[in-house]
């Protein structure tokens, strides 16, 4: 019916009409209207028709998660790139201590041989 159209329009920024009632135009003629007594408003919006934008949104928490997001990630890389540097030091200063290890025991080893040769020659 035409009427129940005028019902769906009565609401601003994508609000719906969730009460619509025929109204009767008067006693006399019976004629009636439909109109909307209730409208259901998404937010930010408010209202008798959804025509009033308040401060609050449903984007506006997507825009504050996003804006967490920007700090959170680069945070989350440098604790990362923190953790591999520490990883990479601890393993070339183990590296480094195992090679010196070695150098020493090796020149004992020469020293001992060279001791063992001297003593052979006398």
């Amino acid at each position: 019916n035409w009427q129940w159209k005028s019902c769906q329009r009565h609401c601003f920024n994508d609000g719906f009409c969730s009460e619509c009632l025929l109204v009767r135009l008067s006693a006399s003629d019976n004629t009636s209207v439909a109109r909307c007594t209730q409208c259901h408003c998404y937010s930010p919006f408010k209202g008798d028709r959804c025509e009033i934008r308040t401060g609050e949104s449903y984007e506006s928490g997507v825009v504050s998660t996003s804006k967490a997001m920007a700090v959170i990630l680069p945070l989350m890389a440098l604790l990362v790139l923190i953790a591999v540097g520490l990883v990479l030091y601890h393993r070339h200063r183990h590296l480094r201590g195992r090679s010196r290890e070695h150098r020493i025991i090796y020149n004992e080893e020469r020293v001992d041989m060279d001791s063992a040769s001297v003593a052979n020659e006398a």
